[in-house]
This record gives C-alpha cells, structure tokens and sequence, in this order.
C-alpha cells in the first residue's frame, strides 16, 4: 500500500513540476497531502492491492503449471 501511495505522490510531483499542474487534485479532501494525494482512499487501495496479489499469485501457478507440462 506505502508504494502505491508512493507512485501516486512521485507521478504528481513529476506532473506538477513539468506542467505545472497535476491532473488530479486532492486539495479539499480530508487527510490531503499536498494535494497530491489523500490517506481517505486507503482502505480502496489495500483493497486494490490484496486483488493484485491474488492475481499475481493465480498468473505464477497458472504459468509454471504451463511450464511443467510443456517439458
């Protein structure tokens, strides 16, 4: 969860710096940092993530069954 938040804050920064203007604003959200990104949204992230580790997880069984029974 820390590196997603992480990405979202590096990408608007970088955003910000080279067009001066990030396309997402988090300003008048609570637990705002900076505008750029907002804690609120958290419990949608770890969400989001534990999601991705099942996919991840289900990709690596699926393709190293592949592999197996390709040989």
């Amino acid at each position: 969860m820390v590196l997603i938040f992480a990405v979202e804050l590096l990408c608007g920064l970088l955003l910000k710096s080279v067009l001066g203007v990030c396309p997402w604003n988090y300003e008048n959200k609570t637990l705002s940092i900076g505008g750029i990104i907002t804690l609120g949204y958290a419990p949608v992230w770890i969400v989001v993530g534990i999601i991705f580790e099942k996919i991840h997880d289900a990709i690596i069984c699926i393709e190293s069954s592949i592999n197996c029974n390709s040989k």
